[in-house]
């Protein structure tokens, strides 16, 4: 998005946001309010080895160094049983750009947007109302939540800078006790995001969740069900649970099942290679399940498996690579259909890993984050590390680093991709 004020629902926020300031401030005096800010300033730059796709870098522009200044105001207006979250987004970057011909360009490009702004309601002990562009999860996994199916997988999501994009939610709470609670979710406009099954449009989509907890909040079971009116997102249930059996353990799984499949699959046609809907009226039940070990002591650390039944093989990969890298009368629908095939992982069977360890150093000003995500399908592999300093009351000092290994022809391997940034965060 180019431009500082580019944005498609910029007209149906700022009508949310002033139906909802001018109805809370009529309340005069009462009417409370916080204010915070969270400004980030860093570097990153990439090492784009050869890739398979779009080995000349003309299709992507991917940039081999980005600086960037990214502002994120965070507001909370209160009054009685009405609650105001509003959370503005302005980011300018500079990217350079490398092309395989020895070109190189800068581009500087901005946006405003909004991360959340919604409406809160507390109508009583028992119900509660929202409306709004909000990011509402669950799910005790760290990696995914597959039984939430509006929101779904992001590459960038265990970064220190990322900010998961809000849906235009209508919630309702119903809560029985503080043990059982029933929430039925239905989003109802498009944030204009881009489509996670490639070609598809929006349209309506909503869900209920059910959820039991212990007294004391330590173990919990949820389910949910969900769907879309038309063919644009598949109809699933879903569960997530957690046990601790012993204090600072924790074994947790989360779980949808959905019958066929809409995600886009390689076929041969000829001596070409298209990307299909081939699952599309299948009647078989696939299930996307991951389930984990939680410690959280001196150190947080966790292992994860991922079970993707509608994932690709390494045969399947290496085709649909192939479709979206090779001149055929496919290739401009393979390349979209590739980059957004509907799955949220492209392999079947994945090892997750993490740890982290706050406090460390004699005045316990750093903190240490270390993660892995190892695909069993294709033996290839992603590794993550960051480190934070508090220097002060107002500023975090950071430095991340990733680097993705693996064959040519598999997932996390064909990106072939090194990664630093550095940067601080100054919180007011």
């Amino acid at each position: 998005m180019s431009g500082f004020l580019k944005h498609k629902s910029l007209p149906l926020i700022t009508q949310v946001v002033i139906i909802s300031l001018v109805s809370i401030s009529s309340f005069g005096d009462n009417l409370t309010s916080k204010w915070g800010l969270d400004w980030y300033g860093y570097y990153e730059g990439k090492n784009l080895n050869d890739r398979v796709v779009d080995p000349t870098n003309q299709i992507f522009e991917l940039p081999y160094a980005s600086v960037v200044s990214d502002f994120r105001p965070d507001g909370k207006f209160s009054f009685g049983s009405f609650d105001l979250r509003v959370q503005p987004r302005w980011e300018f970057t500079e990217d350079w750009i490398g092309y395989t011909d020895g070109a190189r360009v800068s581009k500087a490009h901005g946006y405003f947007d909004f991360s959340q702004i919604y409406l809160n309601w507390t109508a009583s002990d028992i119900f509660m109302f929202s409306f709004g562009l909000q990011n509402y999860q669950w799910g005790p996994a760290e990696m995914l939540s597959p039984s939430n199916g509006l929101i779904h997988f992001s590459t960038s999501q265990r970064s220190l800078i990322w900010v998961e994009p809000g849906h235009w939610l209508g919630r309702i709470n119903i809560s029985f006790g503080k043990n059982w609670s029933l929430i039925g979710i239905e989003e109802l406009i498009d944030n204009r995001k881009p489509a996670w099954i490639a070609g598809s449009s929006f349209s309506p989509r909503g869900l209920v969740k059910f959820e039991y907890r212990t007294d004391d909040g330590t173990n919990y079971l949820g389910m949910t069900a969900g769907g879309s009116g038309d063919n644009n997102l598949q109809s699933w249930v879903g569960e997530y649970a957690t046990y601790s059996p012993l204090e600072s353990l924790s074994i947790y799984i989360d779980a949808r099942q959905v019958r066929g499949s809409y995600a886009y699959y390689p076929e041969t046609v000829g001596n070409f290679v298209q990307m299909q809907q081939s699952l599309y009226t299948s009647n078989q039940i696939y299930g996307l399940t991951e389930t984990g070990l939680r410690y959280e002591g001196r150190v947080d650390s966790r292992i994860e498996y991922i079970q993707n039944d509608i994932g690709y093989t390494r045969e399947d990969f290496t085709q649909a690579v192939r479709g979206a890298s090779q001149l055929s009368p496919f290739l401009p629908t393979n390349l979209p259909k590739f980059l957004h095939p509907g799955l949220e992982l492209y392999s079947q069977h994945y090892l997750y890993g993490s740890i982290r360890i706050p406090d460390l150093g004699k005045k316990k000003l750093y903190t240490v984050i270390a993660r892995c995500l190892y695909s069993i399908t294709d033996s290839s592999s992603t590794y993550s590390a960051s480190i934070q300093r508090i220097w002060g009351d107002y500023v975090n000092l950071f430095l991340e680093a990733s680097y993705l290994t693996g064959e040519n022809n598999t997932e996390l391997g064909f990106i072939n991709e090194a990664e630093l940034m550095a940067g601080m965060r100054l919180s007011f």
